[in-house]
């Protein structure tokens, strides 16, 4: 009686699986497969989509800082050219008021002239190429195709060393 109490009791308590096919259980083994790709697609999509905005974020910070870059050459070009033309404006009342005595030296004298027409021949240089870039860089940055900015803001970084070498020799 206890063995087939035993037996009754093991009946009851073993779980009953019913019997599928093998071509029933790799559909539905196809079926979780094919769902939990489209789940791994899912998240790649929007690792790809997070990565992008990553992306898009770090390009418009970066093109903030290139604008304020622009925004500093530009003003130090425009402040460089404004010197020169007031200093090229000095030279040129030094060679149109210069008096010199009947008995000065000839060669001090031509000196001098040469002197102040290279400063004012420096100083007018400084004074086109400081206005040419600060008038044309920005327009690049702003209406040029994809990655003018950082060839304007390259462009005016060489030409504010340019300007700034010519406006001290002169």
């Amino acid at each position: 009686a206890v063995v087939f109490f035993v037996f009754l009791v093991s009946l009851v308590a073993a779980p009953v699986t019913p019997k599928v096919p093998a071509t029933t259980r790799c559909k539905i083994h196809a079926a979780n497969l094919c769902r939990r790709a489209l789940v791994a697609r899912r998240c790649s999509t929007m690792l790809y989509a997070d990565k992008r905005n990553l992306e898009l974020n770090l390009q418009v910070a970066l093109l903030g800082i290139r604008n304020k870059e622009l925004h500093f050459y530009t003003e130090n070009l425009i402040a460089i050219g404004t010197q020169a033309a007031l200093l090229s404006g000095f030279a040129y009342g030094g060679i149109i008021m210069s008096i010199f005595k009947e008995d000065a030296n000839k060669y001090l004298k031509g000196a001098f002239l040469c002197t102040a027409i290279a400063a004012m021949s420096l100083e007018l240089m400084t004074v086109g190429g400081s206005m040419i870039a600060a008038i044309y860089g920005p327009g690049l940055a702003l209406r040029g195709p994809d990655g003018s900015m950082h060839r304007a803001v390259d462009g005016l970084l060489v030409e504010y060393k340019l300007a700034f070498l010519i406006f001290s020799l002169g």
